[in-house]
């Protein structure tokens, strides 16, 4: 039996091998180059263009940069062309981007007037756009868009409708300024004859009935009241001279302040993370053969998140796994805390746009584990895994499963 699971091991080892051979050739478009001829761009200037970058022609993709020379006149961009696409001679290359802050890429500009074509080790002409050009040639298309903006609006106002519309304004505002005229000079006239001053004498006999209406009891409250809110007035003023309550009343605040925009913060914080539950389903093969399960819990913050994960790898069901992971960039995330119950660190690499995605993992520092994997996404929610677990130890083993993802 434990001979029959070396040559397991032996034959997965040599797939996983295979698998990552195939897939290094691949990625550098070994395949690709063998059925393509090359070319070589002639440049001033590459402005940021990198090896790999995308060769299009007439914008669809027929190729990629395979090594860039600099020289003393000039640099050389070797690129190759799949060969089923012909370039006509007298074609120039130019170097492009998309958008302001986009990947840089060659683009061919066909010359339609030949029949001959370029053939491997031909040499084209090449130039560089700049980003400036670009910037003049929005501002232009801008100007272009304002000036159809301004011939628009001429149009409208040129109308006989509108400056017929336009005079009728006026004249109303011209009618309402003389309206306004005429009340401002009526009222002048009121305001110089005796209405005014017999309207005055009538108010001042009508409050000196009134003071003779009231009695002298409502006089008392009257002035129990006003000397009540001096009293108050002159407490209030004792209160606020007092500096080191004012700073007391107003370090209370500020600190009120602050505890409100932390608790702020710390619901907002809460409210943004999300929980994302995911299970592995592993066959163990060893000495020992059996069915290894990981139960995660991850909780997301932003592009990083706390993983939870509960298993019986240790034959036993417990807290496993706790891990902080976060990115470097698209394709790949570094993990470190507990994985299996010791300290490590590990590694997750996305491989280009493929579905293959490489796993490495270093855990308990004081006798080094050893765990290399290699999973393939079927779906979103469905990943096939195969991982060689302590590989450098001789309890090594191979697990072979499922990862289900159900979904946020």
């Amino acid at each position: 039996m434990p001979n029959r699971n070396y040559f397991y091991v032996g034959l997965i080892t040599l797939l996983l091998l295979l698998s990552i051979v195939s897939l290094v050739l691949w990625k550098n478009s070994v395949f690709t180059r063998v059925k393509s001829y090359e070319l070589i761009g002639e440049f001033e200037s590459i402005n940021g263009l990198l090896v790999n970058a995308i060769v299009k022609y007439r914008g669809y993709p027929v190729g990629r940069v395979s090594k860039i020379i600099p020289k003393q006149k000039a640099i050389e961009v070797y690129f190759f062309i799949n060969e089923d696409y012909q370039i006509p001679k007298g074609s120039t290359v130019k170097i492009v981007f998309d958008g302001l802050v986009g990947e840089k890429y060659m683009e061919i500009l066909p010359n339609p007037t030949t029949e001959k074509f370029y053939i491997s080790g031909d040499r084209v002409v090449g130039y560089s756009s700049s980003g400036l050009s670009d910037f003049i040639d929005v501002g232009t298309q801008n100007l272009m868009e304002l000036k159809s903006i301004l011939k628009t609006m001429a149009s409208v106002f040129g109308s006989e409708e509108v400056s017929y519309a336009l005079k009728e304004v006026v004249f109303s505002m011209q009618d309402a300024a003389e309206n306004m005229e005429r009340v401002i000079d009526e009222l002048s006239k009121i305001s110089s004859s005796n209405r005014i001053s017999n309207i005055l004498v009538q108010v001042e006999q009508l409050l000196a009935n009134v003071n003779s209406a009231l009695k002298a009891e409502d006089f008392e409250k009257i002035q129990s009241t006003i000397h009540n809110l001096e009293s108050f007035s002159n407490d209030l003023k004792e209160i606020t001279g007092d500096n080191e309550l004012k700073d007391s009343v107003i370090s209370t605040l500020k600190e009120t302040h602050s505890t409100f925009q932390q608790s702020s913060s710390f619901l907002n914080t809460l409210g943004r993370i999300k929980l994302l539950t995911t299970a592995d389903f592993n066959y163990k093969f060893s000495d020992e053969n059996y069915l290894v399960y990981f139960v995660n819990f991850n909780f997301w913050l932003d592009n990083s998140f706390l993983n939870f994960g509960f298993s019986n790898y240790y034959k036993e069901d417990k807290l496993a796994n706790v891990l902080h992971n976060i990115p470097f960039n698209e394709q790949l995330r570094f993990y470190y805390g507990l994985i299996k119950s010791s300290p490590g660190v590990g590694l997750d690499y996305n491989i280009g746009s493929s579905p293959f995605k490489t796993t490495f993992k270093m855990y308990n520092f004081e006798n080094i584990y050893f765990d290399v994997g290699i999973h393939y996404m079927i779906t979103e929610q469905l990943i096939i895994n195969s991982i060689y677990n302590e590989l450098n130890q001789d309890t090594r083993s191979i697990f072979l499963g499922l990862s289900v993802i159900p979904g946020e």
